[in-house]
């Protein structure tokens, strides 16, 4: 197998609304054309022509589609090539960034998968990796921009995802005072340190959810939250659907 499984050109109706889901494995989109937003993680996303999505595998989300529909390129690559990727945690939050090069490249892949003839198949190859090395590149670039303290304090609370970390462990830890911590991590990640420590939270819950049959109670502790009502409400707020529903829907 080459570094693609699989890739296809997807089509979505106009005005139209799909409900809370996953995929079973992880899937990397180009936006084409139209445009729409996105539920996921607790957060709301705006999404065009240029933009690419990272979707990690058994991430629930939900979409709306503008008055035009949306047409994007779903790429699933091999596990090998995944895991080649730099920024695995940056991966695990369901980034997007923004690449107006990505287009033409997008464009000639779907020809591509069009042609069928011998040589499509290793072309298709090669265009997927120069996406998704587009893709990486500028998550490096965003990175760059983030001060290396705070990208460490990024990743202890998903090393601690099950410890329910208060603001000031992961302050000692990156050798901050809390209060400078709390306004450097909104300004660089787009949430408080207590939202994105929940989103590392619902992000663990998920995986366990479909990867296991643990009982609800056992899988809200493992993942920090208090008890299982607790991590219902989260999740229920998160994507819109109970933990129990979204396993159940798999």
């Amino acid at each position: 197998m080459g570094p693609v499984a699989s890739a296809r050109l997807a089509r979505f109706a106009p005005n139209g609304d799909m409900a809370a889901h996953a995929h079973s494995s992880a899937v990397l989109g180009v936006v084409l054309g139209g445009a729409y937003r996105e539920r996921t993680r607790g957060r709301e996303s705006e999404h065009r022509p240029g933009d690419l999505l990272f979707c990690p595998a058994d991430e629930p989300h939900a979409q709306s589609f503008s008055p035009h529909g949306a047409v994007k390129l779903l790429l699933w690559l091999d596990p090998a090539v995944l895991e080649r990727m730099p920024r695995q945690a940056r991966l695990r939050e369901a980034p997007f960034i923004r690449s107006e090069r990505a287009t033409p490249l997008a464009r000639r892949l779907v020809g591509e998968l069009q042609a069928g003839d011998d040589c499509a198949a290793m072309v298709v190859d090669g265009l997927a990796l120069e996406i998704a090395g587009l893709f990486c590149r500028g998550l490096a670039a965003e990175d760059g921009e983030v001060p290396a303290w705070l990208r460490r304090a990024r990743d202890y609370l998903h090393a601690h995802v099950g410890e329910g970390c208060a603001l000031a462990d992961v302050a000692a830890a990156v050798g901050r005072d809390p209060a400078a911590l709390s306004r450097g991590f909104r300004r660089a990640f787009g949430a408080s340190v207590g939202d994105y420590a929940r989103r590392v939270r619902l992000e663990q819950a998920c995986e366990m959810l479909a990867r296991t049959r643990a009982p609800l109670s056992e899988i809200a502790l493992d993942c920090g939250f208090c008890d299982q009502a607790h991590m219902s409400r989260s999740f229920k707020a998160a994507y819109g659907v109970s933990p129990r529903r979204w396993r159940a829907g798999r």
